[in-house]
Parts: structure tokens; sequence; C-alpha cells
């Protein structure tokens, strides 16, 4: 398998540039001007297409260059139980997260704010969904999807990976699962 097709080097807007001219470029380039290619603080719409979990889904993104791309969208600063939890309590309130991350944004667009990237290779994001001011312009609501979901007890504040979280199961009061 090529590692470079004809479509790839088309999407991109480089099929009248030749493999030697991106080679001869890359060999030639003074390194210590070009910069880490990021998505770290771009504010951009996103298509949710698919639900993860209750604190993640896959989105299509619009990249001026790039076109369409479809990332994976952790949302900042919560944390969900996780759906496959041996804990019922825990796996109950993973279900009603998901469920409702559904209801949500699934199938609409929303805005996100990209923070940066988690271990896993996801982009930690605020989410928030658009508002129709029905003049055709989109307001965005200013409530975080994250918020909602502390606020309706579907998920828990989570902003330092080097600190351990709470286990769900130990707020099962607090989170109204009895």
């Amino acid at each position: 398998m090529d590692l470079i097709s004809l479509k790839n080097i088309q999407s991109l807007n480089m099929d009248l540039i030749s493999l030697k001219d991106i080679q001869s470029t890359l060999l030639s380039c003074d390194i210590s001007t070009i910069n880490t290619f990021s998505l770290n603080n771009i504010d951009t719409l996103c298509r949710c297409i698919r639900i993860i979990d209750g604190d993640t889904f896959e989105g299509i993104i619009s990249l001026p260059g790039f076109g369409l791309q479809k990332i994976i969208i952790r949302l900042a600063d919560i944390d969900t139980p996780e759906l496959h939890s041996k804990d019922d309590h825990e796996s109950q309130i993973a279900i009603k997260s998901k469920n409702r991350l559904s209801s949500l944004i699934l199938d609409k667009i929303v805005y996100i704010k990209i923070k940066n990237n988690c271990l896993y290779g996801r982009y930690l994001c605020d989410v928030y969904n658009l508002i129709d001011d029905t003049k055709h312009d989109f307001n965005i609501n200013n409530i975080s999807i994250s918020d909602i979901l502390i606020n309706e007890h579907l998920a828990t504040p989570y902003t330092n990976p080097h600190v351990a979280r709470t286990p769900f199961h130990k707020l099962k009061k607090w989170y109204g699962v009895t």
C-alpha cells in the first residue's frame, strides 16, 4: 500500500506539485522556523456523528486546506462513568450519561473550543450548542455541554489528570442512584 496516494495529494491541493518538489522543500527548510502542527486553541463548528460514551464523541470538522476531517472529542473538565463498569450503579449512570449526551448533540452542529490533546489522542474540547436566532445566524449557548452533564449529576468535574479521580460508586448518593 502506498503511503501517499494521488487522492491524498489532490485533497491537499498539491496536485500541481511533484513529489520531488515536496521532498526538496522538506529537506531544505530551516526546521527552527517551522511551527508544530496543532489543533490546540482552535474554535470551530463540528457535526457530531457518533456518541462513544458519556464524555466522548466523534465529529466532523472542516479545516481550511485539509477539508473535512473526523476527530474524536472528549468533553473537557468532566468525567463520566465507564460503560463497561463492573459496578451496576456506575453502569446505570454511564448509560444515562451517554443517552443524555446523545440527546444534546448527536446529529447536530456544535461549537467546539479545542483546548489540547489527551493521552489517548482525543481532543479535549469545550462544547456548546448553537441557538438559531431565526435570522439564519447562529449564536452560541453560553452553557457548555460539560456543565449541563454536571448539573444533571451525570458527570463529575475532572480537571487534573494527575490526581486520582473519585470512583463513581462513592458518589452514588450525590448522583441520586440508590
